[in-house]
C-alpha cells in the first residue's frame, strides 16, 4: 500500500507557507512569518470547507455501529451524535 501511495500522497506545503523568496521580498510582502501564513491559510481553509453529503442509510449504518459500541462498553452515545 505504502509502495503504491506515497508518490501521490505525499504533502508538500505549498508556497503560501514555506517561502523561499529573497528577503527584500519577504520586506514586500509584510515580513510574515511562516506560522502566521499557516494561520491565515488554515482560516482560509475552515472558511471555505463545507463538509461532504452522507447518505442516510450510511448514517444508520454508523449509528448502529456506534451504539453497538457503546453498549458493549457499557456506555451511551452523546445525544448530538444520533442528531441528524
Amino acid at each position: 500500500h505504502t509502495f503504491n501511495w506515497f508518490r501521490k500522497e505525499f504533502f508538500i506545503p505549498s508556497k503560501e507557507i514555506i517561502s523561499r523568496v529573497s528577503y527584500n521580498h519577504y520586506v514586500e510582502n509584510g515580513r510574515k512569518e511562516m506560522f502566521e501564513r499557516t494561520r491565515e491559510k488554515k482560516s482560509q481553509i475552515l472558511k471555505n470547507y463545507s463538509a461532504p453529503a452522507i447518505d442516510k442509510h450510511k448514517l444508520d449504518e454508523m449509528k448502529r455501529i456506534l451504539t453497538a459500541y457503546a453498549k458493549k462498553k457499557g456506555e451511551k452515545l452523546p445525544e448530538f451524535i444520533l442528531k441528524y
